[in-house]
This record gives C-alpha cells, structure tokens and sequence, in this order.
C-alpha cells in the first residue's frame, strides 16, 4: 500500500501543471529570522501579465535598539514594459526626527527593450523550468530560479506554493552564505543563513487596477539614474524574472553565455541593439 501511494504521488507530480505567472494581487507579511521581534514587514505585489506592468511594496517598521524611537521605510517599484522604465521610490520616516527625508524617487529607461508580448515571453520563460516538489495544505508547491551573485560564495533555494490557477500563496527562500577569513585585516565572517517568507492566503486572480501602475504624485520629481534596481535580494520570483528580462546588464551577460557555452536560445528575446 505504502508503495502504491508513493507510485500515485510521483505520478501526480509529473503531471502536475507547470509553473507560470499570472495576474494577480498579493499582500501579506514578510518574514526574516534576521529580523528582530520588534520589526513588522508587509509586502504588496499587483501583477497584471497583459499589459506586462508589476508593482512591488515593501514597508517595514522597526525599534532602534532599546531606544524608544523606531522607523518606517517605504520601498516601491513599477516595472512598465510599455513605457520601457522602471520608477522606484525609497521614503523613511524616523519618529522624533523633523523634518523627515524627502521620498527619493528614481528611474531607468530601456529604450531597446522589446515589445511588452515578447518581455511577457521571457519571463515564463524564466520559471519554464520551475519543479514540482510536493503538495502541501491543498497548494501546488514549485522550486523556482534562484539568481545567483557569483561574487558572494552562497547557495539559495526558492519556492513558491499556489493554488490551482497558479496564484501566489506563500514564497520561501533557503539562502546560506560561506563563512571566510581574512588574514591580512585579521577579520573573519562566520556561516550565515537566512529564511525569508512572504505570505498572503488571500491572494487573488486578476490584474489590479491600473491605477496601481501609475508613478504617485507624492513620489516627488523623479531623478533619472541607471541602472535603478535597488532591493534585488527579494524574493520575490516575479521581481527577479523582471529583472532578469529587462536590465540591460543581465541581456549583456546573457549574450555572453550564449557565446562561451552555446546557450543561445536563452538570448533570442534580445533585440540587436541590446547586443
């Protein structure tokens, strides 16, 4: 019987759907075990995969040591494939201080990004090849890319659960980082992990309202810098295929795999100009 059950499980993971994105609004908490008792953090992301736009909120409060002064910071993004930028507004807030920082809002244009269809392409094509792993409380659960930073020795691991129409429920990341040694400057930097999650077991199907892709007048004037991809580290897996399917420096690197180990088909999305 055991064995049964088990043919019956790998069964039903190899025809499980693949994974893909679809519109939807998530908002939820986000939890870190680097973060202290003391700090709340909420995220909110509207996807809207026929206009190709994403809008990513991070808000985070947190206690100042044991001091009873705390802060707010305010991190949003809009990834506009049509409009071929990307805006991003930073604000803090620390209580008793006056006045507070002006928000700082900044941009990047891709002028050579291709049509919204083709990026809306890339970025299925960026978790094609997302696994399924299990089933856990009625949602699909996937193993989605990772991207790494070859400058910093760490391992990481994604996963996203949904339900049957691929809506977001909960996000996970494993992330670990090699301890080192230096002995010239006589420092050493112990083993680190990290166990970032968002959950929203509310999330919905449906692109926002196209009022959530509009750059908010309180953002203030917009200064334009490049690149302006700030907050990279999220784990958010449509955060990380934007990223990989609009900055300029990603399309570079990409072509330059293709060269060196044949990769060419990962790059065939990139107008010439890019390249």
């Amino acid at each position: 019987m055991m064995m049964l059950r088990a043919t019956l499980f790998a069964l039903a993971l190899l025809s499980a759907s693949a994974f893909k994105f679809v519109s939807q609004t998530f908002k939820g908490e986000h939890t870190d075990n680097n973060h202290g008792p003391a700090t709340t953090h909420t995220v909110e992301i509207g996807l809207d995969m026929e206009s190709v736009k994403l809008r990513s909120n991070h808000h985070m409060v947190n206690k100042i040591g044991e001091t009873n002064m705390s802060f707010e910071s305010k991190v949003s993004m809009i990834f506009d494939a049509e409009a071929k930028r990307v805006t991003t507004c930073h604000e803090i807030e620390i209580a008793a201080a006056s006045p507070s920082p002006a928000p700082q809002c900044m941009y990047s244009e891709f002028p050579s990004l291709p049509a919204p269809a083709v990026v809306a392409k890339c970025l299925q094509d960026f978790v094609a090849d997302a696994e399924s792993t299990t089933s856990e409380d009625g949602l699909q659960k996937f193993q989605v890319p990772a991207l790494a930073i070859p400058l910093e020795p760490y391992r990481a691991e994604a996963f996203v659960s949904t339900d049957d129409l691929f809506v977001m429920k909960k996000i996970v990341a494993n992330l670990s980082s090699r301890g080192s040694t230096d002995v010239n400057s006589k420092t050493f930097r112990p083993d680190m992990t990290f166990h970032p999650e968002m959950t929203d077991v509310n999330s919905k199907a449906g692109a926002p309202d196209s009022s959530m892709f509009v750059v908010p007048t309180e953002w203030g004037t917009c200064t334009k810098m490049n690149p302006v991809f700030h907050g990279m580290d999220d784990i958010n897996p449509v955060m990380r295929a934007f990223s990989h399917c609009i900055d300029g420096n990603h399309f570079f690197l990409c072509r330059f795999r293709s060269i060196v180990s044949a990769l060419a088909t990962k790059c065939l999305y990139i107008s010439s100009e890019t390249v």
